[in-house]
């Protein structure tokens, strides 16, 4: 046999000790033959000792580079997450601002990472800042997504006390939240002035308010629309089920308005919307009218048959 260049007999890797060359593989490579501590006789490649990737038998999960409980940073090491396919360690960690993250061995032993992401996230403070009508006041915490979190107070003035709402940077930054439940009417109220609307017509910030909902959908969707805002007319009633309409400016319920396509396929059309209950447009769906019609006829007979056979018992 030839001389092995890079004997590893009696050397010693975690809790395996090489006894000796066991064989080579089909390139040539040695491979080791080796004892735990625990008794069991295992082989492994020399590479997989050097790196130690098979630190035992499989008796302990334990590796030699073991980072639990260690602090790198912000983030203390608490257990092992995984091992991926190519023999990386994640590890699962804890940040001081309370969020957790899983990372890999080098990134943390090298300092390439030191926090959850926190740091970069709060790294605009937005404290004593104006967003529509909220001044944020201070920085709360982070939430389940690590997300700067920041107490803000209404200055609409329209309740008896401010009220204090709470929302992440993102959401200020991009105005989905721009004021308390009481004043969230008054974007509608101008977007519409905006529109030629008259702030004393019924139902004219119903009537903007389908109209740009169903612009962005459709937009999103691809359903054609070309309709404005003055060929929507909001009735009284439902025309299909007859129920006074309700306007809400929380989430809306089921006598709640919405626009609805009388024929599905059309889109958006002039001449192809009206308003119709949220419960009424539920029921429609996308139906056609031939369908409706197959579901009132199968319910009656149905309905008919259970009344039968109750006048029978």
């Amino acid at each position: 046999m030839a001389k092995i260049k890079n004997d590893l007999t009696g050397k010693t890797f975690g809790k395996l000790t090489v006894t000796g060359l066991s064989r080579r593989d089909k390139w040539g490579a040695p491979i080791w033959s080796c004892i735990c501590e625990c008794g069991k006789e295992v082989e492994s490649r020399t590479k997989g000792l050097q790196k130690m990737r098979a630190p035992s038998c499989g008796c302990s999960p334990s590796f030699i580079n073991d980072l639990t409980g260690k602090v790198f940073g912000d983030l203390t090491v608490l257990k092992l997450s995984h091992k991926a396919s190519n023999g990386t360690l994640f590890w699962e960690c804890s940040c001081t601002c309370g969020g957790s993250k899983k990372e890999r061995s080098y990134r943390l032993t090298t300092g390439k990472t030191t926090n959850c992401g926190c740091h970069t996230r709060r790294r605009l403070e937005l404290g004593d800042q104006v967003f529509g009508n909220l001044l944020v006041k201070k920085f709360v915490g982070f939430n389940k997504r690590c997300g700067a979190v920041w107490e803000c107070v209404c200055q609409c003035g329209k309740g008896e006390q401010p009220e204090i709402i709470y929302s992440t940077s993102a959401d200020l930054r991009k105005g989905v939240i721009r004021g308390c439940r009481l004043c969230r009417g008054d974007r509608w109220v101008e977007a519409a002035g905006t529109h030629g609307f008259s702030q004393q017509e019924r139902f004219q910030i119903t009537r903007f308010r389908l109209w740009r909902s169903i612009q962005n959908r459709a937009k999103r969707t691809g359903i054609p629309f070309t309709i404005t805002p003055d060929d929507i007319v909001v009735p009284d009633k439902c025309p299909l089920l007859g129920v006074p309409f309700e306007e809400t400016k929380e989430n809306p319920g089921p006598n709640s308005p919405s626009l609805d396509k009388i024929i599905p396929s059309l889109g958006y059309i002039p001449g192809n919307v009206w308003v119709v209950s949220k419960r009424a447009n539920w029921i429609k769906s996308d139906a056609t009218l031939e369908e409706l019609k197959m579901i009132t006829a199968n319910l009656e007979k149905k309905i008919d048959e259970i009344e039968q056979i109750k006048e029978a018992s």
